[in-house]
């Protein structure tokens, strides 16, 4: 069934909304109760078409709300940035840049007496934090702990994180290269083309295979060369990662789980706020570099020389990989799913 939402929650909020936002600043939305409270309406009427046994969701925080008081069970899943830590007031996404806390508790109780009002025009009790309305039954934090997009989070259970290697074209790095490097980016950034400029005048003895999503056929033809093969499309990385010296992705969690999973260093190059956090996350686990978006070639290109040439970067994400190599990415989803079983069977006797 289609979920409700807001038009303008829907779209991109831009760098005033990331920059120094917390995650209660995340939907427009939230804006007014003139907003939100149609939305909290929707979701309760679907509830009572649905009559579940739980909720079971991914960053859905108005889904959250609205399912107070209905007395089924609740499970939040995700990485680390989908489940912040719940504190007043909610910690800032970009934390390695100076906050005024003065200023977060104010903007945060903006939003919570929107949050209120829409609860008082529904005749539901008030809340007296933010994080209250993201507070449920269970939560599964999907990551490892060096990868939380929030460092120093307490004491938490990680269930490992959720990605797969097996699909997308199947390729080969090129015989008697010396260096192999896999590329996953996606085309419109900034330092794209500055990336891929500097990744084209590497020498022949470099093998580089790029999955670029999005490529139009007529580029990847212009920037295509013997030493630069690129797909316009997912590549299945399993049976390239053995040999792999370097990744530049994103900061994907998804991607950056499964290069420190395999134990191959990364040079990330985030689109937005999320990827940012997970580039700084792997960057502190020593997995690899964070390259600014506005960063020169020479710059650039010096951070990709270090990490294929720096041996302590390998060494980091060889470590990374055998602290986890009994780590079965399957295993996650099938104790996931146990676990919320056994959640909703203890709701069901606790309502008998």
């Amino acid at each position: 069934m289609q979920a409700p939402f807001h038009h303008s929650a829907a779209e991109s909020g831009g760098e005033e909304w990331a920059v120094g936002a917390t995650y209660a600043e995340m939907s427009r939305a939230y804006d007014s109760a003139d907003n939100l409270t149609p939305l909290v309406q929707a979701w309760r009427s679907l509830y009572e078409l649905i009559r579940p046994d739980g909720l079971v969701a991914e960053f859905a925080p108005t889904a959250q709300l609205a399912a107070r008081g209905l007395g089924f069970a609740t499970a939040m899943l995700g990485t680390g940035y989908s489940l912040p830590p719940l504190t007043v007031p909610m910690r800032p996404m970009r934390y390695w840049r100076r906050h005024d806390p003065a200023e977060l508790i104010k903007r945060e109780g903006r939003v919570l007496g929107v949050v209120n009002e829409t609860l008082a025009r529904l005749k539901l009790p008030p809340l007296g934090a933010y994080r209250e309305m993201l507070e449920s039954d269970a939560s599964y934090l999907c990551t490892f702990a060096e990868l939380d997009h929030y460092p120093e989070r307490g004491q938490a259970t990680y269930y490992g994180p959720i990605f797969s290697t097996d699909t997308g074209r199947e390729m080969e790095w090129r015989p008697g290269a010396r260096k192999h490097i896999l590329v996953y980016l996606r085309p419109g950034q900034p330092s794209f083309v500055t990336c891929i400029e500097i990744l084209r005048r590497l020498p022949p003895d470099h093998d580089i295979i790029a999955a670029l999503p999005g490529m139009p056929e007529a580029m990847r033809r212009q920037i295509e060369t013997p030493s630069l093969r690129v797909v316009g499309g997912p590549v299945r990385f399993d049976r390239l990662l053995p040999d792999c010296d370097l990744v530049i992705n994103n900061g994907n969690a998804g991607t950056c789980a499964a290069m420190a999973w395999a134990g191959v260093p990364m040079l990330m190059l985030p689109m937005q706020v999320e990827q940012g956090m997970m580039a700084q996350a792997a960057m502190r686990a020593g997995l690899g570099l964070l390259a600014d978006a506005k960063l020169a070639a020479p710059e650039l290109g010096a951070m990709l020389h270090r990490l294929l040439s720096e041996p302590g970067f390998k060494a980091k994400a060889k470590a990374f990989a055998q602290k986890y190599a009994d780590f079965e990415p399957g295993q996650v989803t099938r104790r996931v799913a146990d676990e919320i079983e056994a959640l909703l069977r203890r709701k069901a006797l606790a309502r008998s």
